[in-house]
């Protein structure tokens, strides 16, 4: 049986698990190397030293040393990995068993969260919950916390960098298929919908957005405001996406200058009916759980 204090998938997979029904498979693999089940000479130097009681002292030493030359060398480069180390080497000095200081850590901690964000790696999947599998070892300690949210801001700041790049994406979609621009941005049992509940639209420029939309048939113009009024169909959604009611609503007065200049054509008609009523919908549907934006 399992004790206690080494289960192999720490509690937090089990409440993804049965709250989402997924569980991130990198995750889950250091979980159960972290733990006492998996200890061979395949499992990682800072695996091993996360179990020092079965450690004797100069094996204690030889590992803390490599451990401690990769993470004051930035090798580390994988975010999970680098806040066990963080959390591992704080409890350490915290006990006094390394001679670090606990703001001496920290502070290559975060220069390590730095070299993270700079190569790319400081990123969530889908679904992802930060930290995980982090029960015990300096958890409760006040500097493992300080250094969680630090790098919790890092990881939102590095996700808002990549927003211009994922709008250029939605655009191109917009302007292959509105199909596939639906896809990405719609809740549906396609596994496309990435950005079904995260405000992306804002980080489109709306002179582009018209222009991508202008470029359109007027065939696949009268789909455009369906998509958008379908994006704000779940008000549970809606507390997510409120904060793109600004961006809506310049939509509305820029596409509503473009209806006035192609008045008494074809493409002004879809504007005005097809378009302009949809997206009216969807502003009012916003402003319903925004009431302070109205």
């Amino acid at each position: 049986m399992f004790s206690k204090f080494g289960h192999p998938i720490e509690n937090t997979f089990w409440i993804d698990f049965f709250k989402k029904g997924i569980i991130k498979k990198e995750n889950l693999k250091l979980s159960i190397e972290s733990s006492g089940y998996y200890d061979d000479e395949k499992t990682p130097d800072w695996v091993r030293l996360c179990h020092y009681r079965r450690l004797d002292d100069e094996e204690f030493d030889r590992l803390f040393k490599i451990v401690d030359h990769q993470f004051e060398k930035f090798q580390i480069i994988n975010k999970d990995e680098l806040l066990h180390i963080v959390s591992l080497f704080i409890d350490l000095s915290d006990i006094g068993l390394i001679p670090k200081s606990k703001i001496d850590i920290v502070e290559a901690g975060k220069k390590n969260v730095e070299m993270l964000r700079k190569a790319g790696h400081l990123k969530l999947a889908r679904h992802e919950e930060f930290p995980s599998g982090l029960d015990d070892q300096g958890f409760h300690l006040k500097e493992v916390q300080e250094f969680i949210n630090f790098m919790l801001e890092q990881i939102k700041e590095s996700q808002s960098e990549q927003n211009p790049n994922i709008a250029l994406g939605l655009l191109n979609s917009l302007s292959e298929s509105p199909l596939k621009f639906e896809e990405k941005i719609i809740l549906s049992s396609r596994n496309k919908n990435s950005f079904y509940d995260i405000p992306i639209l804002n980080s489109i420029e709306i002179p582009k957005f018209v222009n991508t939309f202008l470029s359109l048939s007027n065939y696949n113009k009268s789909f455009v405001g369906n998509i958008l009024r379908k994006r704000y169909k779940y008000p549970e959604i809606n507390l997510k996406l409120k904060d793109e009611l600004p961006w809506l609503k310049s939509l509305r007065e820029n596409l509503n200058s473009e209806k006035i200049k192609r008045k008494g054509r074809v493409s002004g008609h879809i504007i005005e009916f097809f378009f302009l009523k949809s997206l009216d919908e969807a502003i009012k549907t916003l402003e319903a759980c925004n009431p302070s934006s109205v």
